[in-house]
């Protein structure tokens, strides 16, 4: 399908703009891929051109696309562009917010799940973790400083100071395992950002992942990726008990 086609289709999605958020985003070009409209190979327009189409800004189409990618829907070649993958029916069902209901205890057994996993993929990138990926690490620091009062970007940055750790940990079984479980539950933790403080917090808890990384303390690392992992429990069940009206107005 050519870029001008997609763009049409894209854009006659009358509904769209009332919603614009990354979710829906996702939520639409997963429908032109299950319809067929999008097939396997097809480029998508460039980031620019989406933004124009959804009338949304950067970081928001960059979180969809990165959340597909995760999902192993799109792929990204360096250098040129974004693609539709080969389209096996596991990598067109939704992540598995969209299959789980969330609720209270969901939120308990979720984050005892991301615990599990990473506990062991941090002690795993505290030995592994090189040089380099320890200053990619720490060039997200700044950011997160500075964009926590901007909800949106703050994570996208969330997402690839994480994806970084996993990579580190040198396990790409357990890194699937661990972006499965971040994608879980996703829409509320997108509420949470919301509140007051969080991102502040999350920002805080970072640099003590990166310092105990840093300097190789296993159980430095473990203690602050616990720690950081319960804040996003309790601000996540939080965002749970706001009221509808709260939830659209955040999102």
């Amino acid at each position: 399908m050519t870029e001008k086609n997609i763009l049409e289709l894209l854009s006659s999605d009358e509904s769209f703009a009332r919603k614009g958020s990354s979710q829906h985003i996702a939520d639409q070009l997963l429908e032109l891929i299950q319809s067929g409209n999008l097939k396997a190979g097809d480029k998508l327009p460039t980031e620019g051109k989406l933004v124009e189409t959804f009338r949304m800004s950067r970081p928001v189409v960059r979180e969809a696309l990165r959340g597909l990618s995760i999902m192993g829907v799109l792929e990204s070649h360096q250098g040129g562009g974004t693609y539709v993958t080969d389209l096996s029916p596991s990598r067109l069902t939704k992540s598995l917010q969209f299959v789980i209901k969330i609720d209270d205890q969901t939120i308990e057994t979720l984050s005892e799940a991301r615990i599990v996993v990473e506990k062991e993929m941090i002690r795993l990138s505290v030995d592994r973790i090189t040089t380099e990926e320890l200053a990619r690490l720490q060039s997200y620091l700044p950011m997160g400083e500075r964009l926590k009062n901007d909800p949106v970007a703050f994570r996208v940055m969330d997402l690839e100071f994480h994806s970084l750790i996993w990579e580190a940990a040198g396990n790409p079984f357990l890194k699937r395992i661990a972006e499965g479980l971040y994608n879980t539950g996703v829409e509320h933790r997108r509420i949470a950002s919301e509140l007051e403080n969080v991102l502040a917090k999350s920002a805080t808890e970072h640099a003590e992942i990166y310092e105990a990384l840093r300097m190789r303390d296993i159980e430095r690392a473990v203690a602050a990726t616990v720690g950081h992992l319960n804040s996003i429990r309790k601000s996540t069940k939080i965002a749970l008990t706001l009221p509808q009206k709260e939830k659209r107005d955040a999102s």
